[in-house]
């Protein structure tokens, strides 16, 4: 548990417990608190306890309940009881754990918000394997923070594929999306990579329902990255110095009709033109960004 006393905020972390319902042991200085001691509350999201001093004056805390899953009876006893979607933050073995965990979505057999940021690994490459044994529950994807890269998808097949249900993913330390990533992913719809410098080859390709991607960090964008992400509609880029983002062919091909915003820092918009050799707004079907896609319009964002 820690107190931050200056801003009245207090974060305390629990593991394998269900928290719609704790009764907190509290020792306080003061007059009085309100929830009084001995009530039960739901700690899903954020709760206040206000203190009141002998004087009168009153000073409200904030407490914030982070629950984590170390133990696999612990997992499935929450998965059982928990309504879906269930939000199930983890912090496993995934070189010994990840078939076992999955085994357990499968049986609860209800979607599943996964956030994997704690978990260790055996090396820096996600795996999500190629049997189909409780994916098509998941959601939401957190990847590990361990994880600088995901393991590529080889045509015809998406590393994702078992992934039904997949409408959000993120990860601090990916560095990459290889080919065929999350190629025909039609569920994904916002993808979330701060530190991703490369996208691979038909990487999102057929993620018909992608509307937003975030690539702060990105310098290569290969070859019908995004081609067929009829949904896409913004896309951001982050670099504010050389070297600017390069685009492979067809990019953005078939990618349909209205527009795509491709938000780019202040001041850079007139460097990313010039390192893909377009004006600011271009019209549907320009070929530097393949055939028929949306129009294009690069922005500033501040």
């Amino acid at each position: 548990m820690t107190i931050d006393e200056a801003a009245k905020k207090i974060a305390v972390t629990v593991y394998g417990t269900v928290v719609t319902s704790l009764t907190p042991t509290i020792t306080y200085t003061g007059a009085s608190i309100d929830p009084a001691l001995g009530v039960a509350r739901n700690f899903t999201n954020p709760v206040t306890y206000i203190v009141t001093a002998e004087d009168g004056s009153t000073a409200t805390y904030t407490v914030t309940v982070t629950v984590i899953f170390t133990d696999m009876s612990d997992i499935e006893d929450y998965l059982a009881a928990a309504p879906a979607p269930v939000s199930l933050p983890v912090a496993l073995n995934l070189a010994s754990d990840w078939t076992n965990l999955l085994a357990k979505i499968q049986a609860a057999g209800k979607d599943v918000e996964l956030d994997l940021s704690a978990c260790t690994m055996s090396g820096t490459e996600f795996n999500p394997g190629v049997a189909d044994t409780g994916e098509r529950y998941i959601v939401s994807l957190v990847l590990p923070d361990a994880a600088t890269g995901i393991k590529a998808g080889v045509y015809p097949n998406s590393t994702f594929r078992y992934f039904t249900g997949l409408t959000e993913v993120s990860g601090t330390g990916i560095t990459g999306v290889g080919n065929y990533t999350f190629y025909t992913c039609t569920t994904l719809s916002s993808v979330t990579l701060p530190a991703a410098t490369t996208v691979g080859h038909y990487a999102f390709t057929g993620c018909t329902a992608l509307s937003s991607v975030s690539l702060p960090a990105a310098t290569t964008i290969s070859d019908y990255a995004f081609s067929a992400c009829t949904a896409l509609t913004d896309l951001t880029f982050g670099r504010d110095a050389a070297p600017w983002p390069t685009l492979g062919e067809n990019v953005f091909s078939f990618t349909g009709t209205g527009t795509l915003t491709i938000h780019v820092p202040s001041g850079t918009v007139s460097h990313y033109t010039a390192a893909w050799g377009v004006p600011v707004s271009v019209s549907a079907g320009n070929s530097v960004y393949g055939t028929n896609h949306k129009k294009i319009n690069i922005i500033d964002t501040p």
